[in-house]
């Protein structure tokens, strides 16, 4: 299995990947101990098991902050995507994997994962995770009844339409635009949206009156009740996607969360929904992220 990085500071990843310098030689006077770390760190991206989750959030995005395809994501990622190739039943040996720095969504700086892979049951080319520390994801300073509102003005063109009942002549429901810009992350996901000119449905009311959407949802996660942050769920046409950001009803007391955003993409035509490659693989790289974050 070849695993390459494309990246600034290129670093070649394999089954058995020789970490080496960004320079392309190697470093005579580096620890004999780091390069031990960094080439058996690759050794495990032989897809045979999972990684265990990030132990500090916190310290990854600030790291990625200044190098977005630094090897602390790039490796357990390549480990996850090799890991839910060969549980399809491929071999390790059949998929390779490019990492380059990107944009997206939004402004936000990503680390782009190529995904060639010689099995047609593997649907996702491209999966791409953009963070952000929490010192940067600075909440919206709009207040609504107690609770922060999300951040004005909207960008341009966004569409969520939340499930209502006009029409209902016993309990009427005004259809208000749904919004989830509460932070950065939040207003980023917001301008993906609302550059793709699409109308998105929020699914969140479920059992009552939904306007037709095709594929195109959002899921929003609310404040109440929640030990560890959920993620946001957004489905496009052709993307999935899963973001940690500020929920909804927030009180004015709570704090900016460390962020980030996974989007796989998925092949045009089909409901991405109904994909179990990109909703496995967002799910897993989301499980890593998140599993030890603080309470929020």
């Amino acid at each position: 299995m070849l695993l390459r990085r494309s990246a600034p500071a290129i670093a070649i990843l394999g089954a058995a990947a020789v970490a080496l310098s960004a320079c392309g030689g190697t470093n005579d006077d580096a620890p004999a101990d780091t390069t031990a770390t960094t080439t058996s760190a690759a050794a495990e991206n032989d897809g045979t098991s999972l990684p265990a989750p990030v132990a500090d959030l916190a310290a990854l995005t600030t790291t990625l902050a200044s190098d977005p395809c630094d090897s602390q994501l790039t490796e357990p990622v390549i480990g996850i995507i090799t890991y839910q190739y060969r549980a399809l039943g491929f071999s390790a040996d059949d998929i390779s994997v490019d990492t380059a720095t990107g944009t997206g969504p939004g402004t936000m700086t990503n680390c782009t994962f190529t995904i060639d892979a010689d099995a047609a049951e593997w649907t996702v080319p491209t999966v791409s995770i953009a963070t952000l520390p929490a010192a940067d994801n600075a909440l919206s300073t709009a207040q609504d009844g107690g609770k922060i509102a999300p951040i004005e003005p909207a960008p341009e063109g966004l569409d969520i339409r939340p499930p209502c009942s006009e029409n209902d002549p016993l309990n009427p429901t005004p259809c208000r635009y749904t919004r989830i810009a509460y932070d950065q992350v939040g207003l980023s996901v917001e301008e993906e949206i609302a550059a793709t000119g699409k109308t998105f449905l929020d699914t969140t009311g479920k059992g009552r009156e939904l306007p037709d959407s095709g594929y195109r949802t959002v899921e929003p996660v609310d404040a109440f009740g929640i030990r560890k942050l959920p993620s946001t769920e957004v489905v496009g046409d052709d993307w999935v996607m899963l973001a940690r950001m500020a929920p909804r009803n927030m009180s004015l007391s709570q704090q900016p969360v460390d962020g980030y955003v996974i989007t796989a993409a998925t092949p045009a035509g089909a409901d991405p929904a109904e994909d179990d490659n990109a909703d496995e693989l967002t799910d897993a790289i989301n499980s890593y992220l998140n599993e030890n974050t603080p309470q929020f």
